[in-house]
């Protein structure tokens, strides 16, 4: 509970010097104005609302704050800044003043109470801001029933993650891949696979993420006739309502191998027991079953790399 204060000045500016509440929160404030003949009006309630807990150290005028020393820096997704200032009063630098430290995502209302920064020597205070993504981040300071406010905009790039099912693949197969780019509000955001092309990107695929930020694309390989190893990259294009900057994944290195080729002569063996397995099945009535064994034996034994060669792997 506030105690009641009352406050007998000329005029309503004399408001000025109630005590408000040291700690953050909400109040209701009533007033009733007296006349010199001793009329008194009816009370008016107005609401405060403070998010900041009183400084004890009163007298500053002018709040400044910077990420590094500008008003925007853009970070990279994992990397974090520092929020720095000065509070300044009419005689230089106020020390020891509590400043409250909030943070806004980009595209939401309400804003996020990170801690209490206090002035050092000449008035100056660093505070460490983590890693998250695009916000807005406010200085506050409250000696009274005035606030003193200053801020600085953190942009965040993001990093999708990209990677592969299996790392190498075959002419006529598919090529599993999937990702994820962090939240918050991170579904329903264009992803575009991009491959390296001379020296730059060619996209081949386009996708939004589901939810929790996941992605998934399939690619068919068609016409790689040689062993080639393609470098894939995920895109996230920016979009209303993703608090993040564009940004590209690590490359993805994907291997592909053409199909393998049967030697002619297990060709030629092939087309041999396929007429033999057809004589086989005139002998016995046209069933396959007695000659099965033979013919799989006689292929094996004809594709079979000879005693004593190496074979290739590519």
């Amino acid at each position: 509970m506030v105690p009641t204060t009352t406050v007998v000045g000329e005029n309503i500016e004399s408001i000025q010097r109630i005590e408000t509440p040291s700690e953050a929160g909400s109040i209701k404030l009533r007033v009733w104005l007296t006349d010199a003949e001793g009329n008194v009006g009816a009370p008016v309630t107005a609401p405060l609302s403070y998010d900041c807990v009183r400084s004890r150290l009163g007298g500053a005028e002018q709040l400044s704050a910077s990420l590094d020393g500008a008003s925007q820096e853009t970070v990279d997704q994992g990397h974090g800044a520092a929020l720095e200032g000065e509070l300044r009063g009419p005689d230089g630098g106020l020390a020891g003043a509590a400043l409250c430290v909030f943070a806004q995502v980009e595209g939401e209302g309400a804003r996020e109470f990170l801690g209490i920064a206090v002035t050092g020597s000449g008035g100056a205070y660093r505070f460490a801001i983590a890693a998250g993504p695009s916000r807005t981040i406010t200085a506050l300071y409250r000696p009274d029933n005035r606030q003193i406010i200053a801020q600085a905009s953190l942009q965040t790039r993001v990093k999708p993650t990209l990677r592969a099912v299996r790392p190498v693949v075959r002419t006529g197969e598919v090529a599993h891949l999937e990702g994820d780019i962090p939240g918050p509000r991170n579904d329903d955001v264009v992803i575009v696979l991009q491959v390296k092309q001379g020296n730059g990107w060619l996209a081949f695929r386009r996708y939004r993420t589901r939810a929790g930020g996941h992605f998934e694309a399939d690619y068919l390989f068609r016409r790689t006739t040689r062993p080639t190893t393609y470098e894939m990259r995920a895109q996230v294009r920016e979009s209303g309502g993703y608090p993040y900057l564009e940004g590209d994944s690590d490359p993805l290195f994907l291997r592909v191998l053409p199909k393998p080729r049967r030697s002619a002569s297990c060709h030629r063996a092939g087309r041999s027991s396929t007429r033999r397995a057809a004589s086989c099945r005139r002998a016995v009535g046209g069933s396959r079953k007695p000659c099965r064994a033979q013919q799989e034996a006689r292929e094996s034994s004809a594709c079979r790399p000879a005693p004593g060669a190496r074979r290739e792997n590519r």
